[in-house]
């Protein structure tokens, strides 16, 4: 009985690491597509199966669009000089600070620093994605400061 025991625990011992690595193994489940680890992320398709994201088959992005509806720049003479940059209905406004100065933006009276006021950085630009309507005002922080505006549609 005791050389029984012995054996049970001689068998345990050999298939104990087995049974660890095989729990050690990430878990799959079948997707409509195939295989793919349950936690990968997954396209829907238009049928209703979910395909894994991957080199063939990226997660899903709108398109940024570039066609140019109409275009604004000027130059601000003098520091503390402001421009009004009325926004249209425009699927996407930006403002680009071309200059070597920081530009202050406010859809009220900008002022540096100030509250409500926000900086577009020399050589920087802001986005105003999908607003319908408004005044986004510049204020310059140095003598001849350039902006450009661009609406896309």
């Amino acid at each position: 009985m005791r050389m029984l025991a012995l054996l049970l625990i001689a068998v345990a011992l050999v298939t104990a690491p087995i049974a660890a690595s095989a729990q050690s193994v990430g878990s799959s489940v079948i997707f409509p597509s195939g295989w793919a680890p349950g936690q990968s992320i997954c396209v829907k398709q238009v049928d209703g199966t979910c395909v894994p994201v991957g080199p063939s088959l990226p997660l899903p992005i709108s398109p940024r669009k570039t066609t140019v509806s109409s275009a604004l720049s000027g130059v601000l003479a003098t520091s503390g000089a402001t421009v009004a940059i009325p926004i249209t209905n425009t699927t996407r406004t930006e403002v680009m600070n071309p200059s070597g100065a920081t530009l202050w933006a406010s859809f009220g009276t900008p002022s540096v620093n100030g509250a409500g006021s926000f900086p577009i950085l020399p050589n920087g630009s802001f986005s105003i994605p999908d607003q319908t309507s408004g005044t986004l005002t510049l204020l310059a922080t140095a003598t001849t400061q350039a902006y450009t505006v661009n609406r896309y549609s």
